[in-house]
């Protein structure tokens, strides 16, 4: 006998489903080569925005800040000034990186690299970025899989190849194109976290915690507010958003208004977090949401929307992972050039092809990684060593050299042996031991830069005026 919640549940994923394949048949009709690769670098500030805010927070990472929020209470808020001081950097080069992306046609990170530092940095954040989209693919499909089987009663082995299939038919229709329009669709369910407060009560006691502020101490509050800093840089989606934007309006304004909405859902999920607190005082962290999705604690109606949510999260990003890990071997490994139109056919048809291979790896991957929150502290390591890089690329302080290249790529050599040593050993469970990696790789390139700024400009003056 099914239960009100699992109707609700079937019934929200089914027109859920039925609308993302509705907008992969419209843009099989209307989608041409550039709106495949790019969306036609003319995506308005609405889709733009949405879009952003709905990759902000993946599936993986509902458990992550649900299970933070009720270990830690507000201290979790720290990301928020944090990420946005980034976003507002970030806000002011973004016109100027959209220009460049126009100017030169970058459809990847790596060609902007190769263009600021080098080519053997654009190499290493391209195997990198391979890497990560794997990794952050089989998280979420991992954890819906494990959400939908504890809550569905449904194997997640039936769970995940169905959201895959799903993904990749609206890829293979209409690519970059797709993932924006769809976007749209998600940002609407995502955006309904809001009304999170409105379903679970939470006690006076958890709600004016106000010493949690400081429960992390102040080195993992440090190590936080700085990966959170940084990601706002780091994050390859957010490079691609620009290079899609209409305008320099559009690309100036994602990135604070992006956050900001990001912000409201995650308000959702933090409060979630304490009221598990009260229905929940001994639950584990790694359990913690699979446990709370019962009718013994949630309303019917938040469960499906919480269900339904996770699903949006898990599609609004693992198609943005799956575009980022094709048009990076494409362009940064194949190297592929596309000049005529029978080069353009080519194009599509291989992307088609290594979309539907990633999806297929990260399935497998979703059945095989291990403990959730000590996989996304690993993920958020290894994107930490990138992060010299994209600042130089955003900012732009010294000319691209072999030096420049070869300090910028030993630090994240050096870096990566770090990380993989840490995570071989378990080293990487909290903020301050997963900042080291990116520390490693970005206390030594700032210093060359700094170096060959004094040197450019010493060189600079002795010339004749």
């Amino acid at each position: 006998m099914f239960t009100n919640t699992f109707v609700l549940v079937a019934i929200g994923i089914a027109v859920y489903a039925g609308a993302l394949i509705a907008v992969g048949l419209f843009s099989a009709r209307k989608e041409d080569h550039g709106g495949f690769v790019i969306g036609n670098r003319n995506v308005g500030l609405p889709a733009t925005v949405a879009s952003y805010a709905s990759g902000w927070r993946d599936v993986s990472f509902i458990w992550f800040w649900i299970a933070l929020a009720y270990t830690n209470g507000y201290a979790i808020l720290i990301w928020f000034p944090a990420q946005m001081i980034g976003a507002a950097l970030m806000a002011f080069v973004a016109p100027k990186i959209r220009q460049k992306a126009h100017e030169r046609n970058y459809i990847t990170v790596g060609r902007m690299i190769e263009d600021h530092v080098g080519p053997i940095s654009r190499y290493l954040v391209a195997i990198l970025l391979v890497i990560i989209m794997l990794l952050f693919a089989g998280s979420q499909l991992m954890v819906l899989g494990r959400l939908c089987e504890g809550f569905l009663g449904i194997s997640s082995d039936i769970v995940v190849p169905f959201f895959a299939l799903i993904v990749a038919f609206y890829m293979w229709a209409g690519g970059y194109g797709s993932v924006i329009k769809t976007d749209l669709i998600q940002f609407v369910v995502l955006l309904s976290l809001v009304s999170a407060p409105f379903f679970i009560p939470v006690s006076h006691e958890t709600l004016t915690d106000w010493p949690s502020f400081g429960s992390f101490g102040w080195q993992e509050t440090l190590a936080m507010g700085l990966m959170s800093f940084l990601y706002a840089f780091v994050s390859p989606d957010q490079w691609q958003r620009l290079y899609s934007a209409r305008d320099d309006r559009v690309a100036r304004w994602t990135h604070p208004l992006g956050l900001t909405l990001a912000f409201f859902v995650t308000v959702g999920l933090i409060f979630i977090g304490f009221a598990a607190r009260d229905l929940m005082p001994d639950a584990s962290p790694d359990d913690l949401v699979q446990n709370l999705l019962t009718e013994q604690y949630l309303p019917p109606v938040l469960l499906a929307l919480l269900v339904l949510v996770m699903a949006s999260m898990c599609m609004s990003t693992l198609d943005t992972q799956t575009y980022i890990f094709t048009s990076t071997l494409l362009r940064d490994f194949l190297r592929l050039r596309v000049r005529e139109e029978q080069d353009k056919k080519r194009y599509v048809k291989i992307s088609r092809i290594l979309l539907v291979l990633f999806l297929i790896v990260a399935t497998i991957l979703a059945t095989s990684l291990g403990g959730i929150m000590e996989t996304l502290m690993g993920i958020l390591g290894i994107f930490g060593m990138a992060v010299p890089a994209y600042i130089i690329c955003a900012f732009g302080f010294v000319p691209p050299s072999r030096a420049l290249d070869l300090c910028v790529s030993a630090s994240m050599l050096t870096a990566l042996a770090v990380f993989f040593y840490m995570f071989v050993n378990g080293l990487t469970t909290s903020f301050t031991m997963s900042v080291i990696p990116m520390l490693i790789s970005l206390l030594p390139s700032m210093f060359a830069v700094a170096v060959l700024y004094i040197k450019n400009r010493a060189t600079n003056a002795a010339l004749p005026k």
